[in-house]
């Protein structure tokens, strides 16, 4: 399984910082701006953050572009396992 890490999207390197219609500039406001919240603890995922885009199978109500951290997840999956 593995994770990514959220790009800084205020240097201009990953989509342009001014209004735009490129594609790509879009996908990136939505997944990492409009998007930007842990599933489990809530908290926002800031650049530099590992990540795991979230499972339906983990999570029922889970959208496609629903994100978790790293750790968060890590923890959960303990827990789950030490609980059985």
């Amino acid at each position: 399984m593995g994770y990514g890490i959220v790009p800084d999207l205020t240097t201009g390197k990953y989509m342009c910082l001014e209004p735009c219609e490129h594609r790509d500039c879009a996908a990136n406001r939505k997944d990492f701006i409009e998007n930007a919240n842990c599933k489990i603890c809530g908290k926002p995922l800031l650049a530099g953050d590992k990540f795991y885009y979230c499972s339906s199978e983990d999570f029922p109500d889970c959208d496609k572009n629903d994100k978790v951290h790293y750790v968060c997840e890590i923890e959960r999956i303990v827990k789950e396992r030490t609980n059985k």
